[in-house]
């Protein structure tokens, strides 16, 4: 997906795309959740789209609502 969307990054509708193949929205996970924390890793880059780290950033915070917050 990132070599299709804004090569070595990944924009944001790429990651919505990333979040609905492996199956992240559930009843306690909103997409909105998912943007808001897309938004955040990115931060001032956010139209650009984000690196690796950011990326690795914005998982870690879908995985810690989905699994310690739930």
């Amino acid at each position: 997906m990132s070599a299709s969307s804004n090569f070595p990054g990944i924009t944001w509708l790429f990651f919505t795309k990333f979040t609905e193949t492996c199956r992240v929205i559930e009843k306690h996970i909103q997409q909105s959740d998912v943007d808001r924390f897309f938004l955040a890793s990115a931060g001032d880059m956010a139209q650009i789209g984000c690196f690796r780290y950011q990326f690795f950033e914005a998982i870690m915070r879908v995985a810690d609502l989905k699994y310690f917050k739930s």
